[in-house]
């Protein structure tokens, strides 16, 4: 049917009646869109709002809503957000005003000051203008704070958060200090802030940072054994530098019933220099060990630094390293190095039966925070297959803490996970974490150019 307007125009009426419709939808989907959570498809245009002229004339503003974005950063002099499609990796920038409505995932209203990079986020923005309406946290992204036990297998793209176990790709964003990093710049000691959707990570925010302790006028303390605070507990050696998390911590070095502690605070990304002279007085410190050898019926004979020792009670021994021997008839001598550093412990032995001899380098124990944990040391890694560095040139390269170096250079590859640490004058530290398997192949690592520090 046709009808008349007042200025003459000819219209279908069922036309402009559906126009009506379409234009009251689509206010109403901007208006909850964010309350429902976004239900629209990346980048597609698919409404928009009416805009009233001075001449009181109507203009229809199309306008593009991406389901899902993270942020990547927030200028609130410009007044710009800087986003990354959810499973992308291209970035684009919105402008935002007074007008733009922010809301948390249940709905109350939030200021941009309150938004933070890494944050999933449905957003509803002016194709064109690129003007961003809306935005509010996603329902269906997920948040992990402070997380400080997670392991990452680079192979098969992984990340492990305690128990749970979570893929993500190459669109991962992983931000540090407004810098965006890779995975393996992530070191085991940083404290994270992860969010993702259903069984994928997408975001990363080292939430607390590392910083780097070095260790001089070591030369009666080699061999000794260094603690900052709970986090690290390690062997101390020669020119060592290690690193550690940021924050105020005990650091405590001890060797052969000589120690101390003093209170330290590390700075991300900066250098802490410890002198270990201050540790030289007399340290009262020892640690009790439970001893269960296996079979109880073995009645081995145990020897601690030489002299014969009485293990069905607890064994009480100053910090430090400490040669250990088991001998039995009908078994094979045991023996190996434990390093005493905790106050409590416990180590189980397997007596296994003389068959074989065999020939073992040095196996070395530390006992931590009530637990045992073997390490074997062999001086020749795993089949005497190497590790290369061979980039970035002229980089002083520390593997967990010791000294291995200036690249290019090459050390023994021992299974396991490794922090890997570049220090050169003038440049900006750099740490990355690598895991070694147990193959024969050698592993040959390029590291981009290091970056140099401001003057």
């Amino acid at each position: 049917m046709l009808f008349v307007a007042k200025d003459g125009e000819m219209m279908h009426k069922n036309d402009k009646f559906g126009l009506i419709v379409i234009s009251i939808l689509l206010i109403a989907v901007l208006a909850a869109g964010c309350k429902k959570g976004g239900n629209t498809t990346n980048g597609r245009e698919v409404g928009g709002i009416s805009v009233t002229t001075k001449e009181t004339t109507t203009e229809y503003v199309r306008y593009s809503a991406t389901n899902q974005a993270i942020i990547v950063s927030i200028d609130l002099t410009r007044q710009e957000v800087t986003f990354v499609n959810v499973g992308g990796i291209d970035k684009y920038t919105l402008t935002y005003n007074g007008g733009t409505k922010i809301r948390s995932r249940n709905g109350t209203e939030l200021t941009m000051a309150q938004m933070e990079a890494g944050q999933i986020v449905d957003i509803y923005y002016v194709g064109g203008t690129q003007r961003l309406m809306e935005m509010c946290e996603s329902s269906t992204a997920w948040k992990n704070d402070s997380v400080v036990k997670w392991k990452v297998d680079y192979d098969k793209k992984r990340i492990t958060i305690g128990s749970n176990s979570y893929k993500y790709d190459d669109s991962l964003l992983i931000n540090s200090n407004g810098q965006k990093i890779t995975i393996d710049e992530v070191s085991d000691v940083d404290e994270l802030v992860v969010r993702g959707v259903e069984n994928q990570v997408y975001s990363v925010v080292v939430s607390k940072g590392h910083g780097y302790v070095r260790l001089v006028d070591d030369t009666n303390m080699v061999g000794g054994i260094i603690e900052i605070g709970n986090k690290i507990m390690t062997l101390i050696t020669e020119d060592m530098v290690l690193v550690a998390p940021e924050g105020a911590y005990t650091l405590t070095a001890t060797k052969n019933g000589k120690g101390g502690s003093k209170e330290i605070n590390i700075i991300r990304d900066e250098e802490l220099i410890v002198s270990l002279s201050e540790f030289q007085q007399e340290a009262t410190r020892y640690g009790s060990i439970k001893f269960s050898i296996n079979p109880e019926d073995a009645q081995a004979i145990m020897y601690i630094d030489g002299e014969s020792v009485d293990y069905s009670d607890l064994v009480e021994l100053p910090y430090g390293k400490h040669t250990l021997k088991l001998t039995s008839n009908n078994y094979d001598t045991y023996q190996k190095t434990i390093t005493v550093a905790s106050i409590y412990s416990t180590i189980s032995i397997d007596m296994k039966e003389e068959e074989t001899t065999t020939t073992k380098e040095e196996e070395t124990t530390t006992t931590k925070n009530g637990q045992s944990e073997t390490t074997v040391s062999t001086g020749t890694g795993t089949y005497n297959s190497k590790v290369f560095i061979v980039a970035p040139s002229g980089a002083t390269v520390y593997v967990d803490g010791v000294s291995k170096g200036i690249s290019p250079v090459s050390f023994s590859k021992i299974e396991g996970s490794h922090t890997i640490l570049l220090m050169k004058n003038g440049y900006k530290s750099k740490v990355y974490t690598i895991n070694l398997d147990n193959t024969e192949e050698d592993v040959i690592l390029s590291y981009p150019d290091m970056v140099k520090t401001d003057e």
